[in-house]
C-alpha cells in the first residue's frame, strides 16, 4: 500500500475583450 499525495491546482485567468466583456476561465489539475 503506497500513499499518494494529490495536490489540487486551481489556475484562475481572468481576461477582458475589446468589446469589454471578460472571460474567467477555471482549470483544475492534480498531481
Amino acid at each position: 500500500m503506497s500513499n499518494v499525495l494529490m495536490i489540487p491546482l486551481v489556475r484562475i485567468s481572468i481576461t477582458r475583450s475589446p468589446s469589454g466583456e471578460w472571460s474567467v476561465t477555471i482549470t483544475l489539475g492534480l498531481i
